[in-house]
């Protein structure tokens, strides 16, 4: 255990990964993040995707700490980092990506600028959890943009699911297959609505049905697809 906890906090300090990472980021590494080499005037920038083509969606101040680590992806393991030139190392920092939550909102930051952090949690959205059976949620920003439209998802204990996309209700079902998510076919009501509700149902239905992938906490979720782009974040509306 102590081998294991040297490790990942090398791993932070250096900047790599334990692993080479895929679309879906690795989950090691240390509980919390803080930000490095961001100068004072400027912002980390939280973004939808693992790249600088991934829309901005929020930002994180130069001296923030108790960053939530949800799991980054690229760079390089520490073995090819041993017999890397400092060109490559570089080169890797640059290439590695971590999901992070701050604020309430989770996103991709560059792990350039990323380093082992501590507590207090910033991120102020609860514990994790694996399982939605049993909660509600509000649609509060669908790609990188923040709805003011009333839409909902609530996940039933049996896959059942049902809520407001914006004009009409819906139900379907969400199955689960080893950590891979897919929203069964949807059934609508068909009522027409005003330009902006339909807009915001149009987007929902489609962020459900290319949603892949979930990260939740007790108060805070997000719809990924299968290369973790967020497709929509919500907000806990059952929870005491």
């Amino acid at each position: 255990m102590k081998i294991e906890k040297f490790l990942l906090a090398l791993a932070a300090a250096l900047g790599v990964a334990l692993t080479s990472g895929t679309a879906n980021a690795d989950a090691s590494g240390p509980d919390f993040f803080r930000v490095v080499d961001v100068t004072g005037g400027d912002r980390l920038n939280m973004r939808t995707a693992a790249s600088t083509e991934g829309a901005v969606i929020s930002s994180i101040p130069p001296d923030a700490n108790g960053i939530t680590n949800f799991g980054c992806q690229g760079g390089l393991t520490l073995e090819q980092w041993s017999d890397a030139t400092e060109a490559e190392r570089n080169a890797s920092r640059s290439r590695r990506w971590c999901l992070v939550g701050y604020d309430r909102v989770i996103g991709w930051s560059s792990g350039r600028f990323l380093a082992e952090g501590s507590g207090p949690d910033a991120f102020e959205a609860g514990e994790r959890i694996g399982r939605l059976e049993g909660s509600e949620w509000r649609a509060v920003r669908i790609s990188s943009e923040p709805t003011e439209v009333e839409a909902t998802v609530a996940f039933g204990a049996d896959g059942a699911v049902s809520g407001n996309s914006g004009c009409n209700r819906f139900m379907g079902r969400l199955n689960n297959d080893a950590g891979v998510i897919a929203f069964g076919p949807l059934a609508a009501t068909r009522k027409a609505c005003p330009e902006a509700e339909m807009r915001t149902e149009a987007n929902l239905l489609a962020a459900l049905e290319e949603a892949r992938r979930f990260v939740a906490t007790q108060l805070v979720l997000a719809l990924l697809d299968e290369d973790g782009v967020i497709l929509a974040q919500f907000k806990r509306t059952d929870w005491d």
